[in-house]
């Protein structure tokens, strides 16, 4: 093993100083033989790398989910406020008509309280909140 290693370096050093470049320099160093602890180190590297990036695309795909649901949510929320809106225009509405009701009621009370007050005026009748009939012409003379 000490030989191939041996070897790259004395390829290394004849490709630097022949000035071939940096493809042969590659390709040496590609047949360099590594230390076992070097070699763990480097699969453990590339391990934790293909793990970080299964991790990122996880938690991508979890990202992507999560706006999904954040953006069902906010249009059933903005729904939910236009109706809210419109029972509120509603209620008002109908808040305005009730009251419009009641002042009408408010009139006819009157009109009918002042026909009331001109009738007892006109027929004498007691104000008891008993009606009794008018006395017929024909009752009062008899003897």
């Amino acid at each position: 093993m000490a030989s191939d290693s041996q070897g790259a370096t004395r390829e290394l050093a004849r490709s630097k100083s022949n000035g071939t470049g940096a493809a042969l320099n590659a390709n040496a160093v590609q047949r360099m033989p590594l230390p076992a602890n070097r070699m763990a180190a480097i699969e453990h590297g590339l391990a934790e790398y293909q793990h970080t990036l299964a991790e990122r695309d996880r938690i991508a795909e979890e990202l992507r989910e999560a706006e999904d649901r954040h953006r069902l949510a906010v249009a059933e929320v903005e729904m939910r406020d236009r109706t809210i809106a419109e029972l509120h225009r509603r209620v008002a509405e109908l808040e305005a008509d009730r009251d419009r009701k009641v002042g009408d009621f408010a009139v006819m009370e009157t009109l009918f309280m002042s026909i009331r007050a001109q009738l007892d005026a006109f027929l004498k009748l007691p104000s008891t909140g008993e009606e009794t009939p008018p006395k017929k012409p024909d009752e009062t003379i008899s003897t």
